[in-house]
């Protein structure tokens, strides 16, 4: 029986990225009015979910997140694969829960996928953080070894370098040697 660290798995809240920065909060409320500005014109439009998705994401507020990148995915079809913000909406909305420790939903994300996402390093590692969390020892290694491999690319994101160092210490943890 594998046994899941707890802190593998952190849950994020503003209050824990934001504690007292005042600017902060006023410039995440300010993009929150404008977005929502932008929705109530334009409701079909899943560009704009992905904005209220990924802010929201970015102050911590993973289930609010988890709803906007439900809807960009509900909204757009597979016509929007080449958009960037369509192939972050799967990694954001796996990552989201993977972060609230909602392991078998973020794996079930992963295993739906278009496959241009399969390009991004911070899939590999979601998903291999997913199948650690599922005690899928064997799939978890190959994934993150997937994420690993991919930083060689010398065009990835710092986002996605934040992904090698994860996937990183997930390989080096007890449970996966």
């Amino acid at each position: 029986d594998l046994h899941i660290e707890a802190h593998s798995f952190p849950t994020r809240r503003s209050s824990d990225l934001f504690p007292s920065h005042d600017k902060e909060r006023e410039k995440h409320s300010r993009n929150l009015d404008m977005i929502h500005r932008s929705i109530k014109v334009d409701k079909e439009n899943p560009f704009h979910y992905f904005n209220l998705g990924t802010t929201y994401r970015s102050a911590g507020d993973n289930e609010k997140a988890v709803d906007a990148f439900r809807a960009v995915l509900r909204l757009a079809d597979s016509s929007f694969d080449q958009y960037h913000y369509y192939q972050s909406s799967w990694v954001y909305l796996a990552s989201c829960l993977l972060d609230m420790g909602m392991c078998a939903e973020a794996a079930n994300v992963c295993l739906y996928v278009p496959e241009t996402v399969h390009d991004i390093p911070d899939f590999w590692c979601v998903f291999g953080g997913s199948m650690l969390g599922l005690g899928h020892i064997l799939a978890a290694k190959i994934a993150l070894e997937k994420c690993i491999s991919m930083e060689q690319n010398t065009t990835v994101s710092i986002s996605d370098r934040t992904c090698f160092d994860r996937a990183k210490k997930w390989l080096e943890s007890k449970q996966l040697q």
